[in-house]
């Protein structure tokens, strides 16, 4: 137990064998590595979970290595949509869903959070709205990377929807992989700090060769983010129909408030044995302090830092 905790992912799948090179694996585990010494430093000097969990997912946002912002994957259509949502443990969210012209969709769905009538904002008028609160734009293009460009035109070929981290036959008819680089994944952080404030964030750009329009679990509520001082924060990574389909972080939620489970047994029960192998994972920390980050494939782009340790991983 700690007096403050900060999980971060960068998602979860099945890793084609050969992707992981050693200069790969440094550079994701050294972009993590800095999101948590970020962290670390805001939350010792007693920054709110809040502010720790957006700036965590902003600056993944901006970094290509990963399916959110600059970087992100492309719809069929060729252009990029992105999804986001953000919840407090006092049970506020903001989320923003198929938003085109945000720089970072995290920020976005704290600004409806804390300036909007409603919890959620999808579209266009999603983007014009906050056009007009002064939320930073960027150009389709600058989201933009050739890797993701050649992505879509394999996908395309194979009549395909690719999966961040996906090279495995599991729901094959719905989300294959091509024979290029995966997509990196969708990215989520949630924080206890030390005023004892739970916070929960989760920003991605979909899948390869979406039909536009496509929305994940990242935004939703009790399905890819969720926060309850009551209980935990939850950001979950995978195949966004499934988390959506067994409503994962309301499922975890409840069987620590309900059935007086500890959050380790929840969130391992309901990854390892409610949802399909090789779909995914959450990154979870309670109102105590004490963290979880189980996941069902064979990597998840993950790390921890509390008073006591910092570690990033990606493998088992």
């Amino acid at each position: 137990m700690s007096n403050y905790v900060l999980l971060i992912h960068g998602g979860a799948g099945q890793l084609p064998t050969d992707f992981l090179t050693a200069e790969r694996e440094q550079a994701y585990i050294q972009q993590l590595s800095i999101v948590l010494s970020q962290g670390q430093q805001a939350l010792a000097a007693g920054a709110k979970a809040e502010q720790v969990v957006v700036d965590a997912v902003a600056w993944l946002e901006n970094c290509p290595l990963f399916n959110a912002g600059c970087g992100a994957v492309l719809t069929h259509a060729g252009t990029f949509e992105f999804d986001a949502a953000l919840m407090l443990g006092n049970r506020q969210s903001g989320a923003v869903m198929a938003v085109k012209q945000c720089k970072n969709p995290i920020i976005a769905a704290q600004q409806v959070l804390h300036n909007s009538v409603h919890n959620t904002l999808a579209g266009p008028e999603a983007d014009a709205w906050l056009l007009a609160q002064g939320v930073e734009q960027a150009p389709q293009d600058y989201f933009l990377t050739e890797h993701r460009l050649q992505q879509l035109q394999e996908a395309r070929e194979n009549q395909q929807v690719q999966l961040d981290h996906s090279d495995n036959g599991q729901v094959q008819q719905l989300l294959s992989q091509s024979s290029g680089e995966p997509s990196m994944g969708t990215v989520g952080a949630v924080a206890l700090d030390a005023h004892g404030e739970l916070a929960a964030a989760t920003s991605t750009g979909g899948v390869t060769n979406q039909l536009p329009g496509r929305v994940g679990d990242s935004p939703i509520i009790g399905a890819g983010t969720l926060a309850d001082q009551r209980s935990c924060a939850i950001s979950g990574t995978g195949i966004g129909e499934y988390f959506i389909r067994y409503t994962v972080t309301a499922e975890i939620h409840y069987r620590m408030l309900l059935a007086d489970q500890s959050l380790t047994e929840a969130a391992e029960l309901v990854v390892n044995q409610n949802l399909p192998a090789g779909t995914g994972g959450v990154i979870a920390v309670d109102n105590h302090g004490h963290w979880t980050m189980p996941f069902n494939t064979t990597h998840m782009f993950r790390g921890v830092v509390t008073p006591k340790q910092l570690h990033a991983f990606i493998g088992k």
